[in-house]
């Protein structure tokens, strides 16, 4: 979707965008929660969809000791 490659916050290369009908399918791995948010915003701001079912997962940072 094109929406995302316009956001400024989300890693379009890690995201994955399947569409089914009038519903869009998130998967794939973001940096945060505001990153899976803003994907799902951006998937319905998307003309003719009525659903997103957000499957992002957010990734873990690695722990530094």
């Amino acid at each position: 979707m094109a929406a995302f490659h316009r956001s400024a916050t989300i890693d379009a290369k890690k995201v994955q965008v399947e569409i089914k009908g009038n519903k869009v399918v998130l998967t794939g791995v973001v940096r945060s929660l505001l990153e899976s948010d803003d994907a799902r915003e951006a998937a319905l701001l998307a003309p003719g969809v009525d659903s997103v079912e957000n499957r992002l997962v957010v990734e873990e940072d690695e722990l530094v000791y």
